[in-house]
């Protein structure tokens, strides 16, 4: 558990709260999951922020999740891909937003999908 700041009021609250106890401003949220496509025993998909810090390292099946307060920038990729592009993904706050992961065209691309 950390402690984050509201983006409505500024106060300080948990990151595993789903809205502020102090004004009800909901947070958002963030989930990664990763396909069942096979990556093979070395790889994994990983999902850095805008600085290019690593956030979670994820093999097939797995989940990632995340609160945030404010809109959010994600670069996803798997390492073991041919081509290692990194797949941008925006977030926006105040809602729950998922994605499914997978390797995409015989394993050459990072695949992100919004999913409901």
């Amino acid at each position: 558990m950390a402690l984050i700041k509201c983006s409505e009021c500024g106060k300080e609250i948990s990151d595993t709260v789903e809205s502020c106890v102090h004004c009800g401003c909901p947070l958002g949220k963030v989930i990664f999951n990763t396909g069942n496509s096979w990556i093979g025993v070395f790889g994994k998909y990983i999902i850095t922020d805008e600085s290019g810090n690593v956030l979670a390292k994820l093999k097939e099946n797995q989940q990632f999740e995340m609160n945030i307060v404010e809109d959010t920038t994600f670069y996803v990729q798997c390492n073991t891909s041919i081509r290692r592009n990194k797949v941008k993904v925006c977030v926006p706050a105040g809602e729950i937003n998922k994605f499914l992961v997978k390797l995409g065209f015989l394993g050459i691309v990072t695949v992100v999908s919004k999913i409901d």
